[in-house]
């Protein structure tokens, strides 16, 4: 494929005859840190000619899709020259997905996976498409820190699970100057990253001497009547009546 600006990667080998080779081109990512990511969501920005639009529908070998390839590794390579080579080293790539939408017009697909160590490598293989690569987003979804002032309680920003059926019960913990009261602060981390407190039992209250203003921060609380008295005693010893 080539880059026809930073952000279009094009390949459109149509109109090829039988006897010429079948176009093999191959559009390879830097290799992506996913730290401890249960799913990896990969959102592609694309458009594709439809081979019905050319003369005799493209060649022999014109097709209306283009695959998306996955290398998972738990090593860092931090030389380029060293990733896998999928013209001869197929095998280290897993196919993901199939990306079709012959349209002619810019279209977004998203694909999701699971990963299978700490980084990824994306191949795009074009075979016979004429097709325009124009972003690629890659995201994973986080349950994030999140403050619950009115339990003065705090949850955790917690990587999200890979679907709805494993929801990630996670612990909530006080704030600070808190104590927990009643019940306990479980909660549940869901997988499109939002946080499920209906089974939040338990909340924090101020420790003694100390009050929330409905900020969510406990701060302490002033004694004006042992004020006074200091400020009395003070008179008296001056001798004023």
């Amino acid at each position: 494929m080539r880059n026809t600006n930073p952000t279009r990667y094009v390949a459109c080998d149509v109109n090829l005859p039988l006897s010429s080779p079948q176009p093999d081109n191959w559009l390879i990512s830097d290799q992506i840190s996913i730290r401890n990511a249960s799913r990896i969501d990969i959102t592609v920005d694309y458009f594709i000619r439809s081979c019905s639009t050319f003369p005799n529908n493209g060649g022999s070998y014109c097709d209306d899709a283009f695959d998306l390839f996955v290398n998972h590794s738990d090593q860092l390579i931090a030389d380029k020259s060293q990733y896998p080579d999928p013209h001869g080293n197929r095998i280290a790539y897993e196919k993901a997905a199939v990306i079709r939408q012959a349209t002619y017009k810019r279209f977004s697909e998203t694909i999701n996976f699971l990963p299978k160590g700490k980084y990824v490598i994306l191949a795009f293989h074009n075979y016979g498409a004429c097709s325009t690569l124009l972003s690629v987003k890659v995201t994973y979804n986080v349950c994030p820190y999140e403050p619950l002032n009115n339990r003065l309680v705090f949850l955790p920003r917690t990587v999200a699970p890979a679907n709805e059926s494993n929801s990630i019960q996670v612990q909530g913990s006080c704030i600070k100057d808190t104590v927990q009261v009643s019940g306990s602060l479980y909660v549940h981390c869901e997988s499109n990253g939002v946080w499920n407190t209906t089974g939040l039992e338990g909340k924090c209250i101020c420790k003694e001497d100390m009050h929330n203003d409905n900020g969510g921060i406990c701060e302490g609380m002033l004694h004006f009547a042992n004020i006074s008295a200091v400020r009395w005693n003070m008179f008296s010893d001056s001798g004023m009546t």
